[in-house]
């Protein structure tokens, strides 16, 4: 159910403004915009095959883990430092240009600590919850993924939020 509420609420969202961005930066030929282009690539990939996996086949934690994977893989390869974001016309509300724009350090040292420890705890769920004396591992695992992603994705919808409001 998080997976599903994340994919409908903030990762599609997301990948279109992040793909926007990479290609309106790749456009103008900004320094960088490869970079950004690639690890954009990398994250989507990795998060379709998570999103294929849990709704397509049934391996719920399996799923979880490509997309917690992807995100970590995102922030380590240096996903911050490299971010661009479109940029809106106040007065005509539309999508105009592009800008660097990159996330702070700390705050993708933070957003790459909580990938990895909810991908620790989904691997370790998905490897030893299927032992019967150990099925609190999974669902260890399940609520440590649910919480982390739930928490994401309520952060996520509330700054795309607090930007529009400034927009408008």
């Amino acid at each position: 159910m998080s997976t599903a509420t994340a994919a409908f609420v903030n990762l599609a969202t997301e990948a279109a403004l992040q793909l926007a961005s990479a290609k309106r930066a790749q456009t103008r030929e900004l320094e960088g915009s490869n970079a950004w282009r690639s690890l954009v690539r990398l994250k989507l990939l990795g998060q379709l095959a998570g999103l294929v996996l849990s709704a397509g086949f049934g391996h719920a934690l399996g799923g979880a883990s490509c997309l917690v994977a992807a995100d970590a893989a995102f922030w380590a390869r240096g996903a911050g430092a490299k971010r661009f974001e479109c940029c809106d016309d106040v007065d005509t509300k539309e999508d105009t240009d592009v800008m660097c724009s990159p996330v702070p350090a700390s705050v993708a040292k933070v957003l790459l600590s909580v990938n990895v420890v909810m991908l620790l705890s989904l691997l370790v769920g998905a490897m030893f919850g299927q032992n019967p004396s150990c099925g609190v591992l999974r669902q260890g695992g399940a609520a440590v993924y649910s919480v982390g992603v739930t928490t994401q994705t309520i952060g996520d919808f509330s700054i795309r939020r607090k930007k529009t409001k400034t927009m408008s």
